[in-house]
């Protein structure tokens, strides 16, 4: 949806030449590579002073940015529907894409690394493909609710997967101390 939307409803001139709405997709990897050094930088610091943030808080945090990204293309939906032009700037979808880069970065290899740390080392693989096969789940869900943009439009659609996002982070919060107590000694 965010290619369709970067397709239909983002100004993409630069000067008197519009780029594709394809080239948006490059944004995420690009993030990566800027992101990932400066955030493991930033566990290792912060690991120093002992000040890291456990694990489900980092899951929480990246599902509180995932949850402002939804946020921010809520805003982005109702701005482009009342705009003259029905379009908004590019920079609504650079800043979705920065919070999703950012949560990713809170997430994904902090994931990773907890199956590895988590599983019987009989079962690593095992583990592993099963944080793969959760990641395609998410997707696949991904493609059904997509479905909902249309009855609802951009700007309820993505208020509502702010919302659920969100609370999915306030419910990593309120459980860390739990699911800190069942990781044991992992860190």
């Amino acid at each position: 949806l965010l290619t369709i939307f970067a397709d239909n409803k983002t100004d993409r001139f630069i000067g008197g030449w519009e780029f594709p709405a394809s080239w948006l997709q490059s944004v995420n990897p690009a993030m990566v590579i800027i992101l990932a050094p400066i955030f493991a930088t930033l566990w290792v610091k912060l690991a120093t002073r002992n000040r890291e943030p456990s694990t489900p808080m980092k899951f929480a945090l990246a599902m509180l940015l995932i949850g402002g990204s939804f946020g921010i293309m809520g805003l982005a939906g109702a701005a482009a529907a009342n705009s003259d032009t029905g379009k908004v700037t590019v920079f609504w979808l650079l800043a979705v894409y920065l919070a999703q880069t950012m949560g990713e970065m809170c997430l994904s290899p902090v994931g990773l690394s907890l199956s590895t740390k988590l599983a019987p080392k009989m079962f690593v693989g095992q583990i592993m493909g099963l944080w793969f096969l959760a990641t395609s789940t998410g997707n696949a869900l991904n493609g059904w609710t997509t479905k909902l943009n249309a009855p609802l439009g951009d700007a309820a659609y993505y208020t509502l997967q702010a919302v659920v996002a969100v609370a999915a982070g306030i419910a990593f919060m309120v459980a860390g101390r739990k699911i800190r107590a069942l990781m044991g000694n992992v860190k």
